[in-house]
């Protein structure tokens, strides 16, 4: 039987579509037949399209169904239409899930333009009976026992009768000392019945930009191509 994983942040900017990006090329690496899906488009920035599809469609074989757009999702929530938004979703799901052993499913990140992102997140967990992959940010002040109390309150959101539904958190950003501040995180949230299934390390080289991400921005006349994967660590 095929099993849904919903990554659900336990904040804004919590490393969503990277949780799920690693999922599944973990998953894909185990031999194990994976989809994903991402059921309501976040658009970037910019205004462009949801950048998660996109992205995954871009470094795998996969090919997500078309997500819900965010302007509909409001406009049917506003309605009172919840379960009319859920059947879309459900009807957009289901098909990838008899065709796969794992879907992965990105929930929706909060922002202060989406106040029903956390309820709509936990509807999502219900109607498609799916085990949560909860996904947070190490803080910048390093309080271990305040970001395991965050991880807590999440998951208290997402219960089946008496049966938790959170299987694990994923940390992001990781400090240098990322040994023992992982061994801290664990036993504070041990004390919430919650693990540790991924810790990620900050590296600052994956911040900076590629040449070609210069060369798309900016549009410069090129003299001399070199490699162009190269990064920008200074600028003088």
């Amino acid at each position: 039987m095929a099993r849904s994983l919903l990554v659900a942040p336990v904040a804004d900017h919590s490393a969503l579509a990277r949780t799920c990006l690693g999922l599944l090329r973990a998953l894909d690496r185990q031999g194990v037949k994976v989809a994903f899906v991402k059921p309501v488009a976040q658009p970037s920035a910019d205004g462009g399209p949801d950048r998660s599809a996109e992205l995954v469609a871009a470094v795998t074989a996969l090919r997500p169904p078309e997500p819900l757009s965010t302007a509909l999702l409001e406009q049917q929530l506003g309605q009172g239409e919840l379960e009319v938004v859920l059947e879309k979703i459900v009807a957009a799901w289901e098909p990838v899930y008899s065709g796969s052993d794992v879907v992965v499913i990105q929930g929706l990140s909060p922002a202060p333009s989406r106040l029903y992102a956390s309820s709509l997140n936990e509807a999502l967990a219900r109607a498609l009976d799916a085990d949560v992959v909860l996904a947070g940010y190490w803080p910048a002040d390093g309080d271990v026992e305040a970001l395991a109390e965050q991880f807590a309150i999440a998951a208290s959101g997402y219960v089946a009768g008496e049966q938790a539904r959170v299987v694990g958190c994923v940390l992001h950003g990781l400090p240098a000392a990322g040994a023992a501040a992982a061994a801290g995180l664990r036993a504070a949230l041990a004390r919430h019945r919650l693990s540790v299934v991924a810790a990620v390390p900050y590296r600052p080289g994956l911040t900076w930009p590629r040449m070609r991400d210069l060369v798309r921005h900016l549009h410069p006349r090129i003299l001399h191509e070199g490699d162009m994967s190269r990064r920008i660590r200074d600028v003088a």
